[in-house]
């Protein structure tokens, strides 16, 4: 017979041994729920605010032609109403790279989930307003669907945007990175089977490799697309091999491997999938580089044996000889 104190304790200890890392994984999934939520509603303002500056310049222009007496072009401008258009293409973009950034934690490479937001917004150095402007690291909706973020400082059929400031770009980057990094506080720190050191130096060949084959595969490729490709690989390769040699079962952590880079590869590099089609190739792309940089990096501890069981054998030769 238990007293009520001892039956409150033992449900304490229970509750203690209940696999807090499950808990915690669970914070962490809803942690990324929520800040996929907070991305769509930012992009729906940004939308918005771009729509109602499109509805004021159209209706300016409207009353402009109808003072001139220019009817053709005022009938132009009245049939032709604007539509709001969501970026839901973009939300997409942003949830799966927050899933690339819990997959990093849960592999136990909780370095790397750090660091993937950043270099993301790195290897995105790109012109800032439509080629325009100056070299600056812009958020997932700063290169596309009608630059979202510019137009808090750009207007409407502007010519030129030399002399506009780039803040906007960089007040989008640090909102996207600060809420792709938030799951990370609620997820629990795993230990990877190997360090990412070690993981590092096994992809390294390999993703040297496929760094070669992806820029021998450009026609004349551009000064941004030089530093651009072989960066992006370099993330993508790291990504993969430190994902192969991570924490958890393989059974997960190998297809994990290949479909973290698949995910991020064409996210990384938005120039080269402006359509659905362009999207899906090059993300079969990327995820066959990845195939080959996660067997270079499984490879790499049984070739080296092989090398030093040779060369060994070769130094007993001639000491025998």
């Amino acid at each position: 017979m238990t007293t009520p104190g001892s039956a409150d304790s033992s449900t304490v200890e229970r509750d203690r041994n209940e696999i807090p890392g499950s808990r915690r994984w669970l914070d962490a999934t809803v942690l990324w729920v929520a800040a996929v939520g907070a991305y769509a509603l930012t992009l729906f303002l940004l939308a918005q605010f771009q729509m109602q500056q499109f509805q004021a310049w159209e209706m300016e222009q409207l009353v402009s032609a109808l003072r001139d007496g220019n009817l053709e072009l005022a009938d132009v401008l009245g049939a032709s109403p604007l539509v709001f258009a969501y970026p839901a293409g973009l939300v997409v973009k942003f949830a799966l790279v927050g899933l690339a950034v819990v997959a990093l934690a849960w592999t136990g490479r909780r370095t790397l989930a750090w660091a993937l937001p950043f270099a993301m917004a790195l290897v995105s150095i790109s012109p800032a307003y439509s080629s325009t402007g100056p070299p600056v690291p812009h958020p997932l909706s700063g290169g596309d669907q009608g630059n979202l973020w510019g137009s808090l400082v750009a207007q409407p059929a502007m010519r030129s945007y030399d002399s506009l400031s780039t803040w906007p770009f960089f007040l989008g980057v640090a909102v996207q990175t600060s809420l792709l990094l938030l799951p990370l506080v609620a997820a629990p720190t795993r230990r990877a089977a190997v360090p990412l050191a070690s993981a590092a130096r096994r992809a390294a060949i390999p993703t040297a490799a496929v760094a070669v084959v992806a820029l021998a595969s450009i026609d004349f490729p551009s000064v941004d697309e030089l530093y651009r490709v072989p960066a992006s690989v370099l993330v993508l390769g790291l990504v993969a091999g430190a994902v192969a040699t991570g924490a958890g079962s393989a059974w997960l952590r190998l297809p994990a491997a290949v479909a973290v880079p698949a995910i991020i590869g064409p996210i990384i590099l938005p120039d080269f999938n402006s359509t659905t089609s362009q999207y899906v190739m090059l993300s079969l792309a990327v995820a066959v580089g990845a195939l080959f940089v996660v067997l270079g990096t499984l490879a790499t501890p049984w070739m080296y044996g092989r090398f030093t069981a040779l060369r060994h054998g070769d130094s007993t030769a001639t000491v025998s000889a």
